[in-house]
């Protein structure tokens, strides 16, 4: 760790490590989580007495931004974030993506439990591919994609209800690929894109980078006249929406509300920006129509990826635009990064041909509802009266929603003190935000989200 120190600076040693530090720590440079280097190695680094490092983090841990673990090592903790909405920096969302470890129960995590991954299968399919198809693998593919890969796409979608118009996918690095190329390729500064309330936070991002005017969609109880109003008088370019199981409540539009999204959506003219992020992970309830089957795909950009249901780090999704789009998009994403991974390409293609994919659906399924069953549960049991909170029929997270005037900021760092990993829901609002957390129910096994669950109600009712 190199940390600037000046030898003739009034201030002594130990205060310019320790300050160092906690700006690092406070600004995001440093993640929680991070383990600090051990006290006698970084003393030895810097070239400075073990007493001054020993001093600084003294200070440190004081002001409860780091840990010592007996035996493990200092850790940073999650701190709260300064007051007042501003959109969400990479440093506030970079959280809610790291996995924490150790003893660190994790509900603020973005991802499906990685425990649950099918390595053995995926590293099956992924040898396969340099064995069978070595040269492909080394080389690299049309910008579009693998096309054995993208009529695999086709052809599962197909037979999971999801119909994708004539022409294939083009792949990505993801979800969040395919988001960034849209907007990079279709928005101008000044554009106006509607979106749920609260909503994906990465979007956030997108739309301050870009300079993009964020519009709120009305709350899923509102009527479908509400919604359709609503969205004639935003008149927007975009309007971005989850499938199902919207990030974070975990909650599923009505197919009477999306028919008026869809209405509304052909007068104005607006593209239909639909996130499939985890559909095929329902537990419970009637299975809605998808925005790209009622509008025929004429206005509607259909993104998905497999990294929320494989694993977060396989960065592999596609897009599928209407084909007025299709060049435009392709030519972009070969400026972007040429093509996606060729190996992962391949395996993914015998991944989805053998079957693999929809039995790993089906495990994630029953081991998911389990843990989301036991999470409602428990929420019920510990969680004080003055709390509410959403009840998802499938997906990965759900919203619970504090009383007014809680300080959400100082339950993050009392939970972070009893090692548990919460998000503030701050980051997820276009605007009014209110007191919320987005609990991840899945990344954990039951024994330990429940057990957090117990601790959170503790911190709640002090």
């Amino acid at each position: 760790m190199r940390i600037p120190l000046n030898s003739d600076s009034p201030h002594p040693l130990h205060k310019q490590i320790s300050t160092y530090l906690q700006e690092s720590i406070e600004n995001g440079s440093i993640l929680p989580g991070t383990k600090l280097p051990p006290r006698r190695e970084l003393a030895r680094n810097l070239g400075v007495a073990r007493i001054t490092v020993e001093t600084a983090y003294a200070h440190l841990e004081s002001r409860g931004l780091i840990q010592g673990l007996t035996g493990k090592g200092t850790f940073v903790l999650a701190i709260p974030r300064k007051t007042g909405r501003s959109l969400p920096k990479p440093s506030q969302q970079a959280s809610t993506l790291w996995r924490g470890g150790g003893s660190f129960i994790d509900l603020a995590y973005g991802g499906g439990d990685p425990s649950l991954s099918p390595s053995h299968e995926f590293r099956k399919v992924l040898n396969s591919a340099w064995t069978n198809a070595p040269a492909t693998a080394a080389k690299y593919l049309p910008p579009t994609g693998l096309m054995e890969l993208r009529k695999a796409i086709q052809s599962y979608c197909g037979e999971s209800g999801i119909m994708l118009p004539s022409s294939t996918p083009i792949i990505t690095n993801g979800s969040q690929h395919a988001l960034s190329l849209v907007f990079q390729t279709l928005a101008s500064p000044g554009d106006v894109v509607m979106c749920e309330n609260p909503t994906y936070a990465w979007l956030l991002r997108f739309l301050s980078q870009r300079d993009l005017h964020g519009h709120p969609l009305p709350s899923h109880s509102a009527s479908p006249q509400e919604w359709y109003d609503a969205i004639q008088r935003s008149q927007p370019k975009f309007l971005y929406l989850v499938s199902d199981f919207t990030n974070p409540t975990g909650l599923t539009l009505p197919t009477e509300t999306r028919q008026a999204v869809v209405s509304a959506a052909q007068k104005c003219g607006s593209w239909i920006v639909e996130d499939d992020y985890c559909a095929q992970l329902r537990y419970e309830g009637k299975t809605v129509p998808s925005y790209s089957a009622l509008v025929r795909h004429q206005q509607t950009i259909y993104i998905s990826s497999f990294s929320k249901i494989l694993m977060p780090g396989l960065r592999l999704g596609f897009l599928t635009p209407p084909p007025q789009l299709f060049e435009t998009l392709a030519l972009q994403l070969e400026l972007d990064l040429i093509c996606a991974g060729s190996p992962l390409q391949l395996a993914m293609a015998q991944y989805l041909k053998e079957g693999y994919y929809r039995r790993h659906i089906r495990r994630l399924k029953t081991q998911y509802k389990k843990r989301r069953d036991a999470f409602l549960k428990t929420c019920e049991k510990v969680l004080p009266s003055s709390s509410q909170w959403t009840t998802p029929q499938g997906g990965l997270f759900l919203c619970l929603f504090l009383p007014e005037g809680t300080q959400v900021q100082d339950v993050v760092a009392h939970a972070a003190e009893e090692q548990i990993h919460i998000t503030s829901g701050d980051a997820f609002f276009l605007q009014s935000p209110r007191p919320m957390l987005r609990m991840n129910f899945a990344a954990e096994s039951q024994n330990r989200s429940c057990q957090a669950l117990e601790i959170l109600g503790e911190i709640l009712r002090d």
